[in-house]
């Protein structure tokens, strides 16, 4: 026999990313107004929103140390969010860091991010001409790598759990598997 749902948590737009907090007690529900809802799931209610955003969240990924949001955008932004429970400032103050440098095409595609294991680099694709995957490292903001190759948009930049070693996924139907020096 088919389960049943164990809760359903109703959004106000279009979901188009989702990620469970590290302890699981949370979820990341992004969607299509450029805003993150954290759901707490023990209540089923949401707890706050992430608001800085200017068009659809694309992807989502949380850091490994579980302390860090990371969300892309259609507005061309990956940004970086401190979502532990109590932050100086307020809500307002929970965008951290922002990336720049990568770009949503006319082919609008739902591009995702990811962290390195160490949580020291951050990754998109693009879909800028020529096409890269971008590879920033998290402290500076400033681009480490833009691995060039693909001929369509890069959909996805993936690091290995223990090597320095990246793979991209590309609208060109091509996977790339690359290391990355030191």
């Amino acid at each position: 026999a088919p389960r049943r749902a164990s809760a359903v948590l109703e959004g106000s737009y279009p979901i188009t990313a989702i990620a469970f907090s590290d302890q699981s007690d949370q979820l990341f529900a992004c969607d299509t107004s450029g805003t993150v809802q954290v759901w707490e799931l023990r209540k089923n209610k949401v707890s706050y929103e992430l608001q800085g955003h200017m068009d659809v969240i694309t992807g989502c990924s949380v850091a490994p140390d579980g302390n860090h949001l990371l969300t892309n955008s259609m507005d061309n932004t990956l940004r970086c969010w401190d979502v532990r429970p109590f932050v100086r400032g307020g809500d307002s103050q929970r965008c951290v860091k922002n990336f720049t440098g990568h770009s949503h095409g006319v082919d609008k595609n739902l591009l995702k991010c990811s962290w390195s294991a160490d949580g020291d680099m951050v990754a998109t694709g693009s879909s800028d001409n020529p096409t890269h995957a971008y590879i920033y490292d998290f402290a500076t903001k400033r681009v480490s790598y833009a691995l060039p190759g693909h001929q369509a948009t890069v959909n996805e930049v993936a690091f290995h759990p223990k090597e320095p070693i990246v793979i991209t996924a590309s609208s060109d139907s091509i996977l790339y598997l690359g290391e990355l020096g030191k």
